[in-house]
């Protein structure tokens, strides 16, 4: 049997390869850089391509399956990456094949029922993921996964609001050198451009967040269904390894009309439940001279908020916004916690400091000095979403929520938590400030050891 390489193969033997593959319901892209044959008295009996470090395009006759000329390709292709300078590989093939190439040391990355991804790497995308700069302590994590070919004003905006939104926000640019800006520029662009956005980290996809212009559809028979798949896909990377292992859990996504890998994305889930909306509100004392009644007016005033904080980020923008003068003091968090700014505000010990919404309601219960009446960024409007294939599950979610006793109890809890005041016997009670959890600490220390608590 003889091996034939090209890089690319002559035209008249590209011709002969699409037609082999086409007899196995699979395609051939001509611009794929390197093909290795197998020919068995000059007919091909087996095929595979090297695409950047993606393989694809692999089939064998089905006369000759089980002779084990899958692994003669797969090692044709791995010595030409080799010498290519490229040892870490991977291929996307239809989940049938699994077990035929993890007998090759091909190790699953993710599937859904259309497409399984794989990588000559054992954990590759784990190593990849804990490689990723993070905060020590990263609160409420989101993150966004874009092109940005190249930065645009629409992606700082995204930027900005997700930014406002969480504690720490995961900016990934696609790595992929098939945009028209290279995938370095694009990723220093973003970089510069959300500089002045301090809780925002912004780490390349390497090959794992997949770029439309990368993944192959050779073995896809709908075409139509393309970005729906591969979305899928996407998603289930996402889902399995990066948003574990950081801690993610909100994902923003753009609402462009015109972007058909955006639409997709939005299609893939199921909105259900109730909507609800929160803002970032400015906490001031009502016993102040003069309160805050526009942002505005914020100009020569001291607020103070968590150090990296979302409310920190918020501040910060809405103080580049006015111009500057608003005097802001960051305060570290090991110090005080949001809850505590409350507290030193009502007793007047700073001026304002800046907490999400429903933080700010429920702390006012417990100190009714409080005036919380001041918006300082738009509503974030949030909502239960999930897997469009688990339409069951959102149905279940909107009866539930349809029904009395969810709205009964829904307005109780909230009259409880956020409109009924409550006493506070023990101002220390819930403040670490004086490194005290409740008035029971002693207690809890005396008889832990008893009950075999640490």
């Amino acid at each position: 049997m003889e091996i034939e390489t090209g890089a690319p193969l002559r035209p008249w033997r590209q011709k002969a390869v699409a037609e082999f593959l086409s007899r196995e319901a699979l395609d051939y892209d001509p611009a794929i850089p390197f093909t290795v044959n197998l020919l068995e008295d000059d007919r091909i009996v087996a095929t595979g391509s090297l695409d950047g470090n993606i393989c694809k395009c692999i089939a064998v006759d089905p006369a000759f399956q089980g002779e084990g000329l899958t692994a003669t390709i797969i090692t044709q292709l791995r010595q030409e990456a080799f010498r290519r300078g490229m040892r870490h590989l991977f291929l996307y093939t239809k989940p049938k094949n699994r077990f035929l190439f993890q007998g090759l040391s091909f190790y699953p990355v993710a599937e859904t029922p259309d497409t399984l991804l794989m990588e000559n790497v054992r954990d590759g995308v784990g190593q990849f993921v804990a490689s990723l700069e993070r905060p020590e302590h990263p609160g409420t994590v989101g993150a966004i996964v874009a092109n940005c070919n190249p930065f645009t004003l629409g992606h700082l905006y995204l930027a900005e609001q997700a930014a406002a939104a969480v504690d720490t926000l995961h900016l990934f640019v696609l790595s992929e050198d098939k945009s028209f800006f290279p995938a370095a520029d694009r990723l220093e662009l973003v970089r510069q451009g959300v500089a002045h956005l301090k809780n925002v980290f912004v780490h390349p996809t390497g090959d794992y967040l997949i770029s439309a212009a990368t993944f192959p559809t050779y073995f896809i028979k709908d075409k139509d269904r393309v970005p729906e798949i591969r979305c899928r896909l996407d998603l289930e990377i996402f889902a399995n390894h990066f948003a574990p292992a950081l801690g993610i859990t909100r994902r923003f996504v753009g609402t462009e009309p015109l972007s058909p890998v955006t639409d997709a994305y939005n299609r893939l889930v199921l909105h259900c439940g109730p909507v609800s909306e929160t803002s970032q509100i400015l906490v001031q004392s009502r016993a102040r001279d003069t309160l805050i009644t526009d942002v505005t007016q914020l100009i020569g005033h001291d607020v103070y908020v968590e150090r990296n904080s979302k409310y920190h980020q918020r501040i910060n923008n809405l103080n580049s916004e006015l111009g500057g003068g608003i005097r802001i003091h960051p305060v570290d968090r090991d110090t005080l916690i949001t809850e505590d700014l409350m507290e030193m505000v009502a007793k007047g010990e700073i001026p304002m400091t800046i907490v999400d919404s429903d933080i700010a309601k429920l702390n006012r219960t417990y100190y009714p000095g409080l005036d919380i009446s001041r918006s300082v960024s738009f509503g974030q409007k949030a909502q239960w979403a999930v897997a469009r294939n688990h339409e069951w599950l959102a149905d279940s979610v909107n009866a539930w929520f349809a029904q009395d006793r969810p709205k009964l109890l829904t307005l109780e809890v909230y009259r409880r938590y956020f409109e009924e005041s409550k006493t506070m016997p023990h101002a220390s009670v819930l403040s670490f400030r004086n490194g005290k959890v409740s008035p029971y600490d002693e207690l809890f220390k005396q008889y832990a050891k008893e009950i075999g608590w640490d």
